[in-house]
């Protein structure tokens, strides 16, 4: 099969970035013939030797196509002939309109940015996931829970335009990892029928054994959305044996380190910033479990799986689509998104009884081999793929 993938960054950066790549180089192993279209150009953009890549700016404008645009759009689709187009984080509703009137479209909504003007669902003031559908709320969130502009001609630009790519999209067949994502399509109007629940997939790379040492490990974006600020208070409140590491960047990261300085953390937490994904495996490996204190609704997480896949246990935020892959008390434990006290206790637990550790470790592998694999993801997608050609 062909197939074009559609982006904005083209490079190692996050899950999504992460998940093209690789996807592409998997599904090239099998056989299929990739190619991919890139709207961001950087020094860290992604090129292979045997794969079409084509750098197309507009993708991260939402504006009409010109004329010459559109005679780019024609040729790339002709030189690559794709059967499928795989579109994954598109600003531009235009293109993604004109791509669906070219060959059959699929669309892998990543995140919440596609119905939610702010971005992440999340209401910083009340520190709460929105429960609301992108409308009138909105408008009356800006001014209540200031998450956005409280000028009202800004905020029902910013509410239209989201209807709008709504709108557009709600047309093609859409992919999501998790049922909670599933649900906020629908809550906001998209037709249950076109959305497909396909679970992200992780390869781990070989290890010889994995150990349970005496620290806690954290990985991702070092933002306020990923809730340090409560987990750095939930292991002041642990043992003072155990300690955290912190793999990742962000613009909370001088926050963190003077909270953690604050609550008189700093030998018990190491900020290593952001590792090659090599270094990274050690860490899971090390481990005596993976932390993810989330506080916004997460639409996957796959850093989850990822420990998982290291026969690891996670302790984790109950929002979004984590439950998805964590089950309560079999291979984690879910806490509330702004308990650190529970969060402390469930910490405890697993670094004074190493063997439950060990234990929900190996079902999470269970879990992981069953449905997180990437024969299981490739197998699902491939088997949509072929159903929307005929």
């Amino acid at each position: 099969m062909r197939i074009l993938q559609v982006c904005d960054y083209y490079q190692y950066l996050g899950g999504t970035e992460t998940y093209i790549i690789n996807l592409s180089r998997d599904l090239e192993a099998q056989g299929h013939s990739i190619s991919v279209m890139y709207a961001i150009k950087t020094d860290k953009t992604f090129f292979s030797d045997n794969r079409g890549e084509h750098y197309f700016a507009a993708i991260m404008v939402d504006e009409k196509l010109s004329l010459n645009q559109e005679k780019e759009i024609r040729e790339i689709i002709d030189k690559e002939n794709p059967d499928i187009i795989y579109i994954h984080n598109v600003f531009n509703s235009y293109l993604i309109d004109k791509l669906s009137k070219m060959r059959p479209v699929v669309r892998f909504i990543h995140d919440h940015n596609i119905f939610c003007p702010k971005g992440d669902k999340f209401l910083d003031l009340k520190g709460k996931v929105c429960p609301c559908a992108c409308g009138i709320s909105c408008f009356f969130n800006a001014y209540i829970n200031r998450c956005l502009p409280r000028n009202p001609f800004k905020t029902i630009r910013l509410i239209r335009q989201k209807r709008r790519q709504a709108g557009i999209n709600k047309k093609i067949n859409i992919i999501v990892a998790s049922n909670y994502m599933k649900g906020c399509l629908i809550q906001n109007g998209f037709w249950s029928a076109k959305i497909k629940v396909i679970s992200y997939y992780t390869t781990p790379i070989k290890y010889d054994q994995v150990f349970f040492k005496d620290f806690l490990l954290f990985v991702g974006r070092v933002h306020k959305t990923k809730g340090l600020q409560i987990l750095l208070p939930a292991l002041a409140k642990s043992s003072s044996n155990i300690k955290l590491v912190v793999i990742g960047e962000g613009r909370y990261m001088d926050e963190a380190k003077s909270l953690a300085s604050k609550l008189k953390l700093k030998n018990r937490v190491s900020f290593l910033g952001q590792l090659s994904q090599e270094k990274i495996v050690e860490y899971f490996v090390d481990c005596f479990a993976l932390v993810i204190s989330s506080r916004w609704p997460e639409p996957f997480g796959i850093v989850g799986i990822e420990a998982m896949s290291y026969k690891k246990p996670v302790i984790a935020s109950d929002v979004g689509g984590i439950c998805d892959w964590l089950d309560d008390n079999t291979n984690g434990f879910l806490v509330d998104n702004s308990d650190a006290e529970k969060l402390a206790e469930k910490i405890k637990f697993l670094y004074y009884n190493k063997d439950k550790a060990k234990d929900m470790g190996q079902e999470g592998y269970k879990i992981f081999q069953d449905k997180f694999s990437k024969d299981t993801h490739i197998n699902n997608l491939i088997g949509f793929f072929n159903e929307l050609k005929q």
